[in-house]
């Protein structure tokens, strides 16, 4: 049997971001103490560890290797033998290719040499990147023909890297689970993303996609957040082509920003439902109070959000590490755009 950590038990976070505050807040209300771990300060990861009931990380874990170390003294619930899988991108292919699930077509490249071998293969455009998922690492680099390689010398520097098709995709669509000590697998709403130059820009939730469609989302994405076999929230991003292929794009196993629609539009939180999983505590179906188009405000448009809140009443304004989310209900992306960004 699953084991339940009870209200009155510590929960320690590593990390001091907007995501991890919304934890605490949801820890807090429901009981537990909560305790954070800072970059900053000198306390050794094992001191901290040694003060609570529980570790989870409130994003991408850089500390992976050193967390696996811990887990004999401490229960660590997002912690899987398949968490290397966000953390490298060779593994990653390997494990969706394991469960049968499309991955977008790649080679593994540690040189120039095997660059030119390749991209034959591969064609143009395609996408240099690290094997490895790291903060603060060197940009991916595009390549549109052989004069490009110079481009990609500095990133092959680093180590090696993988070799991605381009896919002329139709749209991108994201799902995610939340994953119970228990097995229960609860989906989320699956949302259409928006990218500008390869950037985040937003999303629609619930994506307007045929009923087909988002039963194979729902299928696939079922699958991998089962083999992952950890607790917590995993997500999972498609690129979808014209005729209807599907490919994964990237699993995340942490609270995500875009899930902050879930701050407004369903009956319940993805930082709550977080604590629940991680905890043992049964997971409640996710509804949708009503459609909403979730956008990141970049530097150049927080100006017009401003102008613009004071005649917006459906609109709610969320903070993020690096500026502001905008939880507009309804799910018109063309119309909060060009609110935002007007030509």
């Amino acid at each position: 049997m699953a084991t339940i950590n009870l209200p009155g038990q510590t929960i320690g976070i590593l990390g001091e971001g907007k995501r991890s505050e919304r934890l605490q807040v949801a820890a807090r209300e429901r009981g537990y103490k909560v305790i954070v771990f800072s970059d900053q300060k000198s306390e050794n990861l094992f001191d901290f560890a040694s003060k609570a009931n529980l570790l989870i990380f409130e994003s991408d874990c850089d500390e992976a290797d050193e967390l696996q170390a811990l887990q004999q003294y401490i229960e660590i619930p997002q912690l899987a033998e398949t968490l290397s899988v966000t953390k490298d991108r060779l593994i990653e292919k390997v494990f969706l290719e394991s469960l049968n699930i499309n991955a977008v077509p790649y080679a593994l490249i540690t040189s120039i040499a095997d660059l030119k071998a390749e991209v034959g293969g591969i064609g143009y455009p395609c996408v240099l990147k690290p094997i490895r998922v790291e903060k603060n690492q060197l940009s991916n680099v595009m390549l549109y023909s052989e004069e490009d390689f110079s481009k990609a010398e500095a990133l092959l520097q680093t180590g090696s890297c993988i070799l991605d098709a381009w896919v002329p995709f139709d749209r991108e669509l994201t799902i995610s689970f939340v994953s119970g000590k228990n097995g229960q697998l609860v989906p989320l709403p699956i949302s259409e993303t928006f990218y500008h130059r390869q950037v985040l820009q937003g999303a629609v939730t619930p994506a307007r996609i045929p009923e087909e469609m988002a039963d194979a989302i729902q299928d696939i994405g079922r699958t991998l957040s089962g083999a992952m076999n950890l607790s917590g929230i995993i997500t999972i991003e498609f690129l979808v082509t014209a005729v209807g292929t599907i490919y994964a794009k990237k699993i995340i196993t942490s609270v995500h920003h875009m899930l902050d629609y879930t701050l407004d539009a369903t009956n319940i939180s993805q930082y709550e439902l977080f604590i629940r999983a991680v905890c043992g505590l049964p997971i409640p179906e996710v509804k949708m109070t009503q459609p909403v188009t979730s956008y990141l405000v970049n530097q150049d448009e927080q100006e017009q959000l401003m102008s613009q809140l004071s005649f917006q009443p459906d609109w709610y304004l969320r903070a993020t590490d690096t500026g502001w989310l905008v939880n507009a209900m309804g799910d018109d992306w063309s119309a909060l755009t060009v609110l935002l960004s007007p030509e």
